[in-house]
């Protein structure tokens, strides 16, 4: 990117090599208009977040995944696709799982599953 290109406010340019500054390399401590946040700042908003959208999340997507293992936003069902095989017997740990719908598919069909997530509500 060439010198001087960029609007007004939109943080340091990359550099010859293709490379950013890290945050608040520019005396600042924003990055394209965000703020740094510590990893426990970043873990404690989440949680705060899904916490409280929790209730309004499983109320208007809890029928759509009960039962149901569900690859991304395009709604691959793992009973179709059958990605995983057989899973009976194995042992899995379902991390950042939500609603742990996944972890439900995988019990029903003899793994044993730990799940966990950031946030209790939506467990």
């Amino acid at each position: 990117m060439a010198e001087g290109v960029g609007s007004a406010g939109s943080g340091p340019a990359a550099g010859s090599d293709g490379s950013r500054p890290a945050a608040g390399s520019d005396g600042s401590d924003e990055f394209a208009g965000f703020a740094g946040a510590s990893a426990e700042d970043s873990a404690r908003a989440n949680r705060t977040w899904w916490d409280g959208a929790a209730e309004e999340y499983l109320r208007d997507h809890g029928g759509d995944l009960d039962g149901r293992l569900v690859w991304g936003p395009e709604g691959l069902d793992e009973a179709d696709a059958g990605l995983l095989g057989d899973v009976g017997g194995l042992d899995v740990l379902e991390v950042g799982a939500g609603a742990a719908q996944c972890a439900g598919w995988l019990a029903t069909r003899g793994a044993r599953v730990v799940a966990t997530d950031l946030s209790a509500g939506m467990l």
